[in-house]
């Protein structure tokens, strides 16, 4: 059964409902973002909040800054190791040897041709003479391309200049010529089968020069402007030509200056 209402509950019902424009406005007080956390006791939440955000990202910044550095020094190992290969293989991006195959030589000296030898810094190298026929006495020298053989050109040239006499330089490492292969080498073997050819011939060296003209077929063309530039000759032919020993690798792969 429900209980009978009492006196106290007799005052309640008779209280008036509140209205809100009864309300008096009464102006905030004037206090600060800090005085209110300060004075809710939120503050020190807030600063280990701040500081534990603030040590996350020093955290983290470290780490990136870590692995940037990490990797600008893993390229600059990388770049360092590669111009140390490319250096130490240069030659090999550059020059390809290979031997004269069984029956080669001994065919061009069945055929007339001379077998001419001589000493370089390289070790003793040879080179390859046909003499012209009767009535001139025009020699041309031929130096072959980076991964030819002085012989290769021997039947090509001699329909080019059928009557000239043709002097073909195998480089140093080529045609099994020991040694290595590279600018300085190439200028002296060359030098050396001119005056090579200029003992066979019995003549002095002022005698041989003015008769020879230099042919220079793809890398073999800077060969044949340095031996040209060194006796000063005045006749040059050049087929697909490298001007500069450089350039051959660079059509290979990108470098900058000389080799």
């Amino acid at each position: 059964s429900r209980p009978k209402p009492g006196p106290e509950d007799s005052i309640q019902s008779a209280k008036p409902p509140l209205s809100l424009g009864a309300l008096t406005p009464v102006a905030a007080p004037n206090v600060s973002p800090n005085d209110f956390w300060r004075t809710t006791g939120c503050e020190e939440g807030l600063t280990g909040m701040g500081l534990a955000g603030a040590w996350g990202i020093g955290q983290y910044g470290g780490m990136v800054k870590r692995l940037l550095v990490g990797g600008i020094r893993a390229a600059a190992v990388g770049l360092a190791g590669w111009g140390v290969i490319l250096w130490l293989w240069q030659d090999r991006l550059m020059y390809f040897p290979r031997e004269y195959g069984v029956g080669e030589v001994a065919e061009f000296v069945e055929s007339g041709g001379v077998i001419l030898e001589f000493e370089t810094a390289e070790g003793r190298q040879r080179a390859f003479f046909r003499a012209p026929r009767a009535g001139t006495d025009w020699i041309w020298v031929m130096f072959g391309g980076n991964a030819a053989l002085a012989l290769d050109a021997a039947a090509e040239s001699r329909r080019w200049d059928d009557g000239a006499g043709w002097l073909y330089c195998d480089y140093p490492g080529f045609g099994g010529n020991p040694g290595r292969t590279h600018p300085g080498s190439v200028r002296e073997s060359a030098l050396g089968a001119v005056a090579a050819l200029a003992r066979h011939l019995r003549c002095s060296h002022e005698q041989l020069v003015p008769r020879l003209g230099a042919v220079g077929q793809s890398l073999g063309a800077a060969a044949a402007l340095m031996v040209a530039d060194d006796l000063n000759l005045q006749s040059v032919v050049l087929l697909a030509p490298f001007t500069t020993i450089s350039a051959s690798p660079r059509s290979v792969i990108f470098l900058t200056g000389e080799i």
